[in-house]
């Protein structure tokens, strides 16, 4: 018996080489497996070896027969498909129009009977596990992926259609994110999780490149964007605006990091700040500020400090 390997069913005769697992070679293989499938109660070997040889097909009358008899899901090369009566009766058909085909000698009587015995089982299963049998036909004819041929397929892509299918992938996720947010979620944190530890660093850097572009490309948009977001918060919930105020001002970083912005902005503040018709009276208090704490303020708080110390006495 000679490898069957093709991954799809093209033909009437792929069915049964599929459902044997092999080409027959020799008539002692066809009558073994006719006695075996139970087809020998309604073929005789010669007609079953027509069928193989692409020779014969079913009479109307007994493909569904035939059908009751063959297994849902049939293996063929490296992959699974399930098999319907309607794709069974279109390769049936087709057998039927080749100009050498002849119809397969069946007993109508004895197809009545296996249709009876087997076809109600069939169909109760086909019903039940529609679903699943129509996922592995789809995952049949899906190619198989392969790193060289994609590596090739890119290659060979404009930057144009490049970022179209960047687009649309990115469209599509969208569209899964605000479908399924929490599957989503969770399979790319599992996919995050199996990434060599090599393989993290690098797309944790490549983030933040892309991040500070971003950042500097839409700084304006980000600007308003955060401004209107407070402005509402401001308008909606005050006391919570303030809560978070006050966790950011009180952040033991919060001084080295404004000293590292100034310094970073010294000539743009300096040019906002002489911009700012604001800018004098601000001095003026700042000074102001600073003589009541050299001078009066001095005297003032010790006045204070004894008032107080009176009132407790």
């Amino acid at each position: 018996m000679k490898a069957y390997n093709k991954d799809s069913l093209d033909e009437l005769a792929d069915v049964f080489c599929a459902w044997l697992g092999g080409i027959p070679e020799e008539r002692k293989e066809i009558s073994e497996f006719g006695q075996s499938s139970g087809l020998s109660k309604l073929l005789s070997d010669h007609d079953l070896e027509e069928v193989f040889n692409g020779n014969a097909y079913f009479p109307e009358e007994t493909f569904l027969a035939v059908y009751s008899l063959i297994p849902v899901k049939l293996k063929t090369g490296k992959k699974e498909i399930a098999l319907f009566p309607q794709t069974f009766n279109r390769l049936n058909r087709q057998a039927a129009a080749q100009p050498w085909s002849r119809p397969a000698n069946i007993s109508f009587a004895q197809a009545a009977v296996i249709l009876q015995v087997h076809l109600p089982d069939k169909q109760k299963f086909l019903q039940q596990d529609k679903e699943n049998l129509l996922k592995i036909n789809r995952n049949a004819r899906r190619k198989s992926y392969s790193p060289e041929k994609y590596k090739l397929y890119r290659a060979s892509l404009s930057e144009e259609k490049k970022e179209e299918l960047r687009e649309k992938g990115r469209q599509r996720m969208r569209r899964l994110r605000a479908e399924k947010p929490e599957e989503t979620a969770a399979a790319a944190k599992k996919y995050r999780q199996q990434l060599p530890q090599e393989t993290k660093e690098r797309y944790l850097i490549a983030s933040r490149v892309r991040r500070r572009q971003y950042e500097e490309k839409n700084r304006e948009e980000i600007r308003r964007r955060n401004n209107e977001r407070r402005r509402r918060l401001k308008e909606e919930n005050p006391e919570l605006l303030k809560e978070i105020d006050r966790f950011h001002n009180q952040n033991a970083d919060r001084k080295q990091s404004c000293r590292k912005y100034y310094l970073k902005n010294k000539e743009i503040i300096a040019a906002k700040a002489k911009d700012n018709p604001k800018t004098k009276e601000y001095k003026r208090r700042y000074k102001a500020k600073q003589r009541f704490k050299k001078t009066t303020g001095k005297i003032v708080l010790a006045l204070l400090q004894a008032i107080a110390d009176s009132k407790l006495r």
